[in-house]
């Protein structure tokens, strides 16, 4: 995942996004009569009471979620909702994303008790257990929101009392736009929608188990007025008029995902789009309209390029980095390659087949953020971390198969002028800039602890890269025996999860003579980034090889404003209450 924007960093805290705000909810039971399938009817999901019950302790302290997978697992996700388009960015109107979230679930003991989601400031309907072979609805189930807790929000407690061992509930609910996971925003007058859930922020807009080790398959449908579409995570599988709002159609687009996936890669982007297609199964989709209207901004954002050149360059990037990635990490398991370019906030988010990718990257920073986030199908998406605390694993892995792809020779002539050891020096300048030695540890302890701290930080991505060049030196063989050792693991933890126990394990299952420093690089806190400081000067050789105080300011070929300064000044937000700089 490059995603997680941070505004400390420069030029590559475009690597990092970003999301804001906690707000609590409080919601108790309300008794509505039994609906349809009509989603578009909001009558389903009244505005709940406040209501306030005692906290209640997560069934395992490591991770962030009410889930109890010892009582029940959720296998499938089937949401249908719909989004209401129809608010100005500039009034801060919240724009409401509203329906029901079928699950199929899995009783793992001998008696039905309770079944807890996780919830974040979201309305809550009735809850139904639904018929084996239809959506009838069989019986109307009682739950209650309980627990108050300022980073994981309020569990949603099913009483599961005369349910089957195996079945399907339904859940109606109503969410706005947040400081979270649902993001509305405007590029050059057109309004935009996407969701960003990573890493705990599925649940600010449907009840859900939000936790990586809790993957399931996903159908979606998401209902549009025109002139919007959405795109989403997984194959598209059915676009149908439904009905009309007003004098608008309203069309459903409806996306299957047959992989299991986490949670927080559960995302789409509603917009008004075009797309370009550079090989049958390579697409890059691009906001339409935005040329036109103000080409100062174009020239400045993307220099010469229109949305439809750039994302066509996107995509022969993607075509070109494909072949060097499948070699490193093997075959690509997920069909289709596709993208979406938006004005957001950062650089980039790996939600399967469809990945968000910044407008406006040039230069080493474009390549490395597709680089970045295709690598993500495999580390993160079909191998994820497991606990908050191991995102290292996903961040730091991709970072440092990324560099390698990117320093690629038929890459770096191609896409950019960035020599090795000037990129290396960057990464280590973030560090060395950034550093926090609250958040220095690796593999830290976040109980209690919001996660986003973590991942809002340096360590996952720069700190554990340079941890890989460490196992790489101690390993020897060069960057061709990690890349096997890599494959070793996204071989044996497909489609699950890896925590950083495992990976310590299946290294000293790979390499029983090499010893590590495993305590130090991953749980011991630093003071100034010596550590990667050590294996930079090692990697070059250099007598002078201290990284600057400032980021250098290094223009690409294609440049043309300063890399730490790619951000346009208008991109405007009711999330955030006003301008992006």
């Amino acid at each position: 995942m490059l995603v997680m924007f941070l505004n400390s960093l420069l030029f590559l805290s475009n690597l990092l996004s970003c999301c804001y705000g906690i707000i609590l909810f409080d919601g108790t039971d309300v008794n509505i009569s039994v609906p349809s399938d009509n989603v578009t009817d909001p009558k389903h999901v009244p505005k709940t009471p406040r209501y306030i019950r005692p906290v209640i302790p997560l069934p395992d302290a490591n991770d962030h979620t009410f889930a109890d997978f010892t009582r029940y697992n959720v296998t499938h996700y089937e949401i249908n909702v719909t989004v209401d388009m129809g608010v100005e960015v500039a009034t801060r109107d919240k724009p409401r994303v509203w329906g029901y979230v079928t699950l199929t679930y899995t009783r793992k003991n001998n008696r039905p008790s309770y079944l807890r989601l996780d919830t974040y400031r979201i309305d809550i309907g009735n809850v139904y257990l639904l018929g084996e072979k239809s959506n009838a609805t069989v019986q109307t189930l009682k739950r209650r929101l309980e627990g108050k807790d300022p980073t994981v929000g309020r569990a949603l407690t099913v009483k599961m009392a005369g349910t089957p061992r195996m079945g399907r509930i339904r859940v109606f609910f109503t969410a706005w736009a947040n400081h979270r996971a649902i993001n509305f925003a405007e590029d050059n007058h057109k309004k935009f929608l996407y969701i960003l859930s990573q890493p705990i922020f599925s649940r600010t807009w449907f009840p859900c188990q939000d936790s990586p080790r809790a993957k399931a398959t996903v159908v979606m449908t998401v209902t549009v007025t025109e002139p919007y579409r959405a795109v989403g995570m997984g194959e598209e599988v059915g676009q149908v008029t439904v009905s009309t709002m007003g004098t608008h159609k309203m069309t459903s687009f409806t996306f299957r995902m047959s992989q299991p996936i986490p949670t927080y890669l559960v995302g789409f982007v509603v917009a008004e789009l075009s797309s370009v297609s550079v090989t049958p199964n390579i697409r890059t989709w691009y906001v339409t309209g935005v040329d036109a209207d103000d080409a100062d901004d174009v020239v400045r954002v993307v220099g010469t390029m229109s949305r439809r050149a750039e994302a066509e360059l996107l995509g022969n990037m993607a075509r070109d980095l494909m072949p060097i990635v499948t070699d490193y990490l093997g075959p690509y398991t997920w069909g289709r390659y596709d993208m979406v370019t938006l004005m957001i906030r950062f650089a980039g988010m790996e939600i399967p087949n469809m990945n968000y990718i910044r407008t406006g990257l040039f230069g080493y920073m474009r390549v490395l953020t597709i680089a970045h986030e295709l690598i993500h199908s495999w580390i993160g998406n079909t191998m994820t971390a497991r606990y908050a605390s191991d995102l290292w694993i996903n961040e730091g892995l991709t970072m440092y198969v990324s560099v390698e792809a990117i320093l690629n020779g038929s890459i770096a002539e191609k896409y950019h002028d960035m020599p090795a050891q000037s990129m290396y020096k960057y990464f280590l300048a973030i560090t060395e800039s950034n550093f926090r030695p609250e958040h220095s540890m690796l593999n830290p302890n976040l109980t209690g602890h919001d996660p986003i701290k973590y991942l809002l930080s340096y360590v996952p991505y720069f700190k554990a890269m340079f941890f890989m060049k460490e196992l790489e030196h101690k390993v020897g063989g060069g960057p061709s025996e990690m890349m096997r050792f890599f494959r070793v693991l996204v071989s044996r933890f497909a489609y699950t999860t890896i925590s950083t126990a495992d990976f310590m394990r299946v290294f000293e299952e790979e390499y029983p003579s090499v010893e590590v420093e495993w305590e130090r690089w991953l749980k011991e806190p630093e003071n100034t980034g010596k550590w990667e400081k050590e294996v930079y000067q090692r990697m070059f050789h250099a007598q002078n090889t201290g990284a600057p105080s400032t980021p250098p300011r290094v223009l690409s070929k294609d440049a043309t404003t300063p890399p730490h300064n790619v951000f346009p000044t208008r991109v405007r937000s009711n999330v955030t209450g006003g301008d992006h700089v």
